[in-house]
């Protein structure tokens, strides 16, 4: 007859080989198995409030301390007070039934758990600098928790977590509630590449095992606006949503972006504008647009982008010429028009001059007075759907989606690098800048000539003998006058 098993030697045996996912809820262990078997080296998670997840990342850190000795885990949280106010109690209670003989000790000085076996998980706080305890010498794995709340996320990744795992086959983790800032360098180089990849790891509140149909409802009926609330979204749901008190561009939300972001048939006459916002440091925007006079839109077609260190003269001006002989050429007669006015800030006027003398690009130096008013004329015109995208200005698209205020709101936030999709679902790298699109677009709806008709005189009006059109012939060029010699009785061509 066999004998039972002995719990606490069975409990020890556990902690001796370092297995402890059975302490996990059913949706921690799917989480835990996704992170094993995704062996890529750094995983990327977004999860719900109060579904577990740095409980998961301590188990992670101590199966990797107590499976291999003399491993090191460097672990990187937002403030350096959550070592004390959330890793410690975490640990503490996983630690609760680990025989003595397998426990670590906590070195408070050195915020460490070291282990009898020699391995070390090695904490820091993201803010002042204090990750930088965490630089230097190897790991077996790295973890930033709260990875959306972190500052200087890259450095903290590239510079110091990285390297650490370069001899040793290591890997690294970055889990968190999506940023408040859509802009946060956790959701534009982290989320969106992997979700872009399908290998982002995510769970909301529906996949919590931990809350019933009535928490859920009680936690949705605590939003105003219920499961539609943005932070509610973000919170629960682990979308990126913007901050709409932070937001430079409120108005311009999903449902508006179905509205906007599209392609535009262009009418027979128009006149074309193009803006450009100059960057010394951060990007030089340039919008090549044109209103469509008789739907009173302003559609903007298309966009150049460069970093302010790679700007040159001649590099800028033959961008400019190539996009407006694609945007201003009719593709049927191939007839080039070309804008009817350039704008642009006025912060580099030698470029400006080079532009003009050298390569005979006239850009007008726009006014910039009343900032507030013309941003608030732009929102106005986003709002009231006054203003058409095409989907391949993805720059412009990603800064007004994106673009917040900073503390004092005199200006906005910089904008780290994104990686976006174009128009055909390739993925495109856009550079660090200050939302400079944005700025852009201000200047072009601050200069469009809405009153300013472009359609000849009498177009549209019926011809024949016994019609007489009192308009001058001499109004149209060349062009309109072939097309009415051609197609108008002579008789209606004589002048009273």
């Amino acid at each position: 007859m066999s004998q039972k098993p002995n719990p606490k030697e069975a409990l020890a045996t556990l902690w001796k080989r370092g297995v402890l996912h059975w302490k996990l809820h059913d949706v921690q262990k799917k989480m835990y198995n996704a992170i094993i078997n995704q062996r890529k080296e750094i995983t990327v998670i977004t999860s719900s409030r109060r579904l577990g997840k740095s409980y998961l990342m301590c188990i992670l850190a101590i199966e990797q301390c107590l499976q291999k000795p003399n491993s090191i885990v460097k672990y990187a949280c937002p403030k350096q007070d959550m070592v004390k106010k959330i890793i410690k109690p975490i640990m503490r209670e996983i630690l609760k039934d680990c025989p003595p003989e397998y426990k670590p000790e906590f070195k408070t000085n050195d915020k460490m758990y070291i282990f009898p076996n020699g391995s070390q998980i090695q904490i820091a706080g993201t803010d002042g600098g204090h990750y930088q305890s965490l630089r230097g010498g190897y790991s077996d794995l790295w973890i930033v928790d709260e990875a959306g709340f972190c500052d200087e996320l890259k450095d903290v990744v590239y510079s110091v977590l990285a390297p650490t795992t370069d001899t040793t086959d290591g890997r690294g983790i970055l889990a968190s509630t999506p940023s408040a800032r859509p802009d946060h360098e956790f959701i534009t180089e982290f989320v969106e590449p992997n979700e872009l990849s399908q290998e982002l790891i995510k769970y909301t509140i529906y996949d919590n095992p931990m809350m019933t149909k009535q928490k859920i409802k009680r936690i949705i009926d605590r939003y105003p606006l219920g499961e539609k609330d943005d932070n509610f979204r973000r919170e629960y749901l682990c979308e990126v949503v913007i901050d709409a008190e932070k937001a430079v561009i409120p108005e311009f939300t999903e449902a508006m972006q179905e509205k906007c972001v599209k392609e535009w048939q262009r009418p027979p006459f128009f006149d074309g504008y193009v803006s450009m916002d100059i960057g010394f440091n951060d990007l030089t925007v340039v919008l090549f647009a044109y209103y469509d006079f008789k739907n009173a839109l302003t559609v903007i077609e298309d966009e150049y982008y460069i970093n302010g260190p790679e700007l040159r003269t001649d590099t800028l001006a033959a961008a400019i010429k190539r996009k407006e002989e694609q945007v201003y050429t009719n593709d049927m007669s191939g007839e080039h028009k070309p804008p009817y006015l350039r704008v642009s800030d006025n912060n580099n006027l030698i470029l400006l001059n080079d532009l003009n003398y050298k390569h005979n690009i006239v850009f007008m130096p726009t006014r910039k007075d009343d900032k507030d008013a013309a941003l608030n004329n732009l929102r106005m015109r986003i709002a009231s759907g006054k203003v058409i995208i095409n989907p391949k200005c993805r720059v412009l698209i990603h800064h007004l989606k994106s673009a917040t205020w900073n503390k004092t709101r005199k200006s906005y936030e910089k904008s780290p690098a994104a990686i976006v999709k174009d128009e055909y679902g390739n993925s495109i790298h856009i550079p660090s800048g200050h939302y400079d699109a944005v700025d852009s677009a201000v200047y072009l709806i601050r200069n469009i000539q809405e009153n300013k008709n472009p359609y000849p005189a009498s177009y549209g009006l019926a011809g024949g003998d016994d019609i007489f059109i009192r308009d001058s012939v001499d109004e149209y060029d060349k062009k309109y006058q072939v097309f009415v010699d051609m197609f108008r009785p002579r008789s209606s061509m004589k002048r009273k």
